[in-house]
């Protein structure tokens, strides 16, 4: 599927023909757009590169011991549960983009991270749009929002459409085959709920 992603975004943006085969064969993004924020490595770079990962790394630990603990003991609902398990999945999301970061960094190629700040976000759009996994919002941009941009609307509901159904094939599907966990449509109707 990223062989795919990577076709649609490159033939979304006008490129030259080595630049084309640069994204598509060596980039660890899914979008163009993704791939030209990419630069050369800086010092600077690499002290916050590793201050990250000191404070992730460890959060990541902490998450996946506690979380799973104080889930089960509390009260709380299955919709909020649901909701604090955004937090371990961060961390882990967070460190294997770090870990991009790092491989592509020895390279010499500062790789743009995977999330900009998400607990900074001012509101969904801004969540979804700017500032959760990169990797996808900016190839959803390009492939899903931006050919139908003339009918914002449209537009969104087609993004989360797409969004969702990938959720359902990367989630659900799994959890049937392997768990025999039947929660097909949950993800496709969160996303739906989201536009």
């Amino acid at each position: 599927t990223s062989l795919f992603a990577k076709m649609v975004s490159a033939l979304r943006t006008r490129s030259s023909f080595h630049e084309l085969i640069r994204f598509v064969g060596l980039s660890p993004t899914l979008s163009m757009t993704t791939w030209r924020r990419s630069r050369p490595i800086e010092q600077s770079d690499f002290r916050s590169l590793f201050l990250r990962i000191a404070f992730v790394l460890p959060a990541l630990v902490v998450a996946y011991q506690v979380f799973p603990e104080v889930i089960s003991r509390s009260q709380l609902s299955w919709p909020f549960r649901a909701y604090l398990a955004v937090v371990p999945f961060w961390l882990l999301t967070e460190s294997i983009g770090l870990a991009v970061q790092l491989a592509w960094a020895m390279m010499g190629v500062y790789v743009p991270s995977i999330h900009q700040g998400p607990l900074r976000s001012k509101g969904l759009a801004d969540f979804w749009g700017r500032r959760w996994n990169k990797l996808y919002s900016d190839w959803f941009r390009e492939a899903c929002f931006d050919p139908l941009s003339r009918k914002p609307l449209l537009a969104l509901a087609v993004t989360f459409l797409v969004s969702g159904l990938l959720h359902e094939a990367l989630v659900n599907i799994p959890l049937l085959v392997v768990y025999g966990t039947n929660l097909l449509g949950s993800m496709l109707l969160y996303f739906l709920l989201q536009s």
